[in-house]
């Protein structure tokens, strides 16, 4: 359980949850392995073997769905939180027709976190000065997206395995529970709460805070304004782009993906019932497509 709810993406944070697990799992096994079941015979330690392991095995058959599914599901927000970045970077817009297409065929569901710092190392030589300064905190807060992505994908089903040995923690506990056994029993149901609890409150105050996906109808947008013949066309191609998602019913970021990837341009079509291809040539020039 406090595995769902990392801080940052740092080994560190991931080693007392593993131990709480690691202490909680030898606990358990003198219950599973004679404890509750009679296991005198090699035909009886079978049987409880092959009843843990057909257990673990039905769970991951029941979780690899789940976790697919949200994989697929936060990798394709983390696109779009990519896109509003690069919308929002105080770059030319001739730096963001190149770098949003590069950016975004880093991500992918596979291992988006090392396929997007390919294409930020990739990407990043073409820029120097305050732009090299913009550039790196736009890269930073990609990386912070994806992370905080691919934890999102992980957290139901760490939700659901936490919940499962709750609820096997009930199974195995001795009931009614002998005077000498109350002290362990109290502590360890104190722990049971407060670890996932801390975990949680530590995510609340020190996680990054994620990218908005705002309501193009009504967001207050501050435009990059890089000054320019330029600069002026990418504010007004940013406010029109906005006008455009709004009419549509959908986010810009949805728009951008749509027409930068023919994949994203049926599942558009699909959701929205129009061809994002069909919106007009200027939206398709401000992100190069």
């Amino acid at each position: 359980l406090a595995l769902a709810w990392l801080p940052e993406a740092h080994i560190a944070w991931t080693l007392v949850p593993q131990a709480l697990a690691g202490a909680g799992m030898g606990l358990a096994l003198p219950a599973l392995a004679g404890g509750l079941l009679p296991e005198v015979t090699a035909y009886d330690a079978a049987r409880t073997l092959a009843v843990r392991h057909a257990g673990i095995a039905l769970t991951l058959v029941a979780l690899a769905p789940v976790v697919a599914h949200q994989l697929d599901t936060v990798t394709h927000r983390a696109q779009e939180q990519g896109v509003a970045l690069v919308l929002d970077a105080p770059f030319a817009p001739q730096e963001k027709l190149a770098l949003a297409p590069a950016l975004l065929s880093g991500v992918d569901a596979q291992d988006p976190r090392a396929g997007l710092r390919r294409a930020l190392a990739a990407e990043r030589r073409r820029f120097s000065g305050r732009e090299l300064q913009a550039y790196d905190r736009l890269a930073q807060r990609a990386d912070e997206t994806v992370t905080a992505a691919v934890a999102d994908a992980f957290r139901e089903a760490f939700l659901i395995t936490g919940a499962l040995a709750l609820l096997a923690a009930l199974v195995v506990a001795p009931w009614p529970p002998a005077r000498r056994a109350l002290p362990a029993l109290g502590a360890a149901a104190v722990l049971a709460v407060a670890a996932p609890g801390a975990y949680a409150a530590a995510h609340a105050a020190l996680a990054p805070e994620p990218v908005e996906i705002q309501d193009p109808c009504t967001a207050k947008r501050e435009l990059p304004g890089t000054g320019g013949i330029g600069g002026f066309l990418q504010d007004r191609a940013l406010q029109l782009l906005d006008a455009t998602a709004c009419r549509l019913g959908a986010t810009r970021e949805e728009l951008v993906l749509a027409l930068t990837d023919p994949a994203e341009a049926r599942r558009f079509k699909e959701r929205h019932g129009v061809d994002p291809r069909s919106v007009g040539g200027v939206l398709q020039t401000l992100i190069g497509g």
